[in-house]
């Protein structure tokens, strides 16, 4: 469902490489959710950019910039960051590992997503279906 009667809303947001990144990019997703009446992917939307945060924080160690665009029909969500390296799958720890699932999710989560590589860093990004 869009309630934006074609119209596409955007917003960016730089965060350092800390522990408080994530809660702060889930609070934003929070608030463009409810101004742009997604709701309804709210919670897919706060799971897909905690992980593309985390994966910044914990193997990036740089400086980041998450960006969500809404249009009719998706919502992407993306997070650019200053390492060239592309994401890649840990999930080798079992069903009790504490870590390691964040592509698993992001893949069951988004309609797409994938990386694009820029001339310092990388930007990774993942559509939810709205």
């Amino acid at each position: 469902m869009w309630n934006g009667v074609g119209a596409s809303h955007g917003l960016r947001v730089v965060l350092a490489p800390d522990l408080s990144a994530a809660a702060i990019a889930r609070q934003v997703v929070e608030d463009a959710c409810r101004a742009w009446r997604l709701d309804h992917v709210q919670a897919a939307a706060q799971l897909v950019i905690t992980e593309l945060v985390s994966n910044v924080v914990r193997h990036a160690g740089t400086e980041m910039e998450i960006s969500l665009t809404a249009s009719p029909g998706a919502l992407r969500l993306a997070v650019r960051d200053g390492h060239p390296a592309p994401p890649q799958h840990h999930a080798t720890g079992g069903t009790l590992a504490e870590s390691g699932r964040g592509l698993v999710v992001i893949q069951a989560l988004a309609s797409e997503w994938g990386m694009t590589p820029t001339a310092d860093g990388k930007v990774v990004w993942a559509v939810l279906s709205s």
